[in-house]
């Protein structure tokens, strides 16, 4: 992993232990709840996919932490060195 991209991932590791960011995701998690019941009451289908879509990316905010790990556990597993048994 390069130092610019270990840098980013540091960052945001950091960011996501600040107590700014889980009041963001509460207010995250409200506005999904808030799309959904607003999703109950729409007129038309366009206006249920337009509210699911903005549900769907608040989850993937939510979920970001667990994301950049994933892609960050990959990165360093892809700089290991095989290992050859036999």
């Amino acid at each position: 992993m390069q130092v610019e991209d270990r840098q980013y991932y540091d960052d945001m590791e950091s960011m996501f232990g600040e107590p700014g960011w889980a009041r963001l995701v509460d207010e995250a998690k409200k506005q999904i709840y808030q799309f959904q019941a607003d999703a109950l009451e729409a007129r038309t289908i366009e206006d249920v996919f337009y509210l699911r879509g903005q549900a769907e990316q608040l989850v993937r905010l939510i979920n970001l932490p667990d994301i950049l790990a994933s892609i960050k556990a990959q990165a360093e597993l892809a700089e290991q060195p095989d290992v050859v048994i036999g």
